[in-house]
């Protein structure tokens, strides 16, 4: 099996990776930044943007949240469905004030999807236990090294629930794996994901 100067396994055919981000900034750094560092390494990326709207859009999505549901249409779902299904890890950056709706999306993925599913962002490292009852696996702090290496595990099929930076939960007890150290220089990482052509954004009921 060959490796790149930079450690990457290179193989015939790519694992597909689906980043969903549900903030409605349509920028969305960590996941573009994400997406980049894993398709220079050989892996083929999803950038899926359920809620991208303007800024006064985010404001009253956050106020309407304390009245409404807020949950996808079931054709949203179908095309999310379709879109991750061949999927090897499907990863959620989420914020605390995304959560329940995040939460709804998970578990209906989890349900028809057999995709390692995980969640990033704000929330789960501020609150890990609290996002272990709904995922598997979750990313503690900055995640482009860890992220790269719990994918490179799944992709050779070695136990992913080693990979540093990561919690996990598995049966009735929690795995709490070392941090990852901060990257020193941030020129390691390649500029942000703006490749659109496989890009998914919600316009008006249609990915």
């Amino acid at each position: 099996m060959e490796r790149d100067s930079l450690g990457a396994t290179k193989k015939s055919s790519p694992t597909r990776i689906s980043i969903i981000c549900s903030t409605g900034d349509i920028y969305c750094i960590g996941p573009r930044r994400f997406s980049s560092q894993r398709k220079r390494h050989g892996f083929e990326v999803d950038l899926i943007f359920l809620r991208a709207t303007t800024f006064w859009g985010q404001s009253k999505r956050r106020f309407n949240a304390y009245f409404d549901e807020d949950d996808l249409s079931e054709s949203v779902y179908q095309q999310l469905l379709d879109i991750c299904r061949d999927s090897a890890i499907v990863g959620f950056s989420v914020w605390t004030h995304q959560v329940e709706q995040v939460t709804r999306v998970t578990r209906r993925l989890q349900k028809e999807l057999s995709s390692l599913i995980i969640w990033g962002g704000i929330h789960p490292t501020s609150f890990p236990e609290e996002s272990l009852q709904v995922v598997e696996a979750i990313c503690m702090g900055e995640g482009e090294v860890s992220f790269l290496q719990l994918a490179q595990a799944v992709r050779e099929g070695r136990d992913y629930k080693k990979a540093r930076g990561f919690w996990f939960r598995e049966g009735g007890k929690l795995i709490r794996n070392r941090e990852q150290p901060l990257v020193n220089d941030l020129d390691d990482f390649p500029f942000l994901d703006f490749e659109y052509e496989a890009h998914f954004i919600d316009d008006q009921g249609k990915l």
